[in-house]
């Protein structure tokens, strides 16, 4: 899958927010996506500058759904991609 996110994070425009739950007590329930954070975002830096790739570990609940929280930061990383 990295080399994945990678691609979906290279390009004009493009970026990938991944968001788990870390709390989620269906599944998914887990903070791994920042071991793999660094490295994705590294490496698709070298394809492209401009590329975005980040991993929101959200704890503010403990349900299987889109919090505030995490739509807070989707917005925001949507309007200033920078």
């Amino acid at each position: 899958y990295p080399e994945m996110f990678v691609l979906a994070s290279v390009g004009a425009g493009r970026g990938q927010m991944q968001v788990f739950n870390r709390y989620d007590r269906c599944c998914f329930a887990n903070a791994v996506g920042k071991l793999y954070e660094q490295p994705v975002r590294d490496a698709a830096r070298t394809l492209d500058a401009r590329a975005r790739f980040s991993v929101l570990i959200d704890e503010s609940h403990a349900r299987h759904k889109v919090s505030e929280r995490a739509l807070d930061a989707i917005l925001q990383d949507m309007e200033d991609p920078g």
